[in-house]
């Protein structure tokens, strides 16, 4: 997949590309992202979240468990749960492969 089919995106404290891989996975969306500050909690779908971190530190919440996170760190977010991340320090760099919405 191309850079330039990737689709932008912009939120509060969050910037990024999704990479809409459809013919391989047909209900999965790979996502680079770029955090300063807090993403803002979050429900995940009836698939797990696949979070890689690429660069940078920061802190992850799942379902009200808390713990540092750094680069080369791997977080799987269970189906169904709440979670929430936060950079630290910086923009935290990441890959994350989840369910399309």
């Amino acid at each position: 997949v191309k850079l330039s089919d990737a689709e932008i995106f912009k939120q509060p404290g969050i910037v990024g590309r999704k990479y809409h891989i459809e013919k391989l996975f047909s209900d999965q969306v790979f996502v680079y992202g770029e955090l300063d500050g807090e993403h803002g909690e979050r429900t995940s779908g009836n698939e797990p979240r696949i979070y890689y971190v690429i660069n940078g530190k920061g802190r992850v919440e799942i379902a009200g468990e808390s713990s540092d996170i750094f680069s080369g760190d791997l977080i799987v977010i269970p189906p169904n749960t709440k979670y929430n991340y936060w950079s630290s320090g910086g923009v935290l760099k990441f890959i994350l492969i989840m369910e399309t919405h």
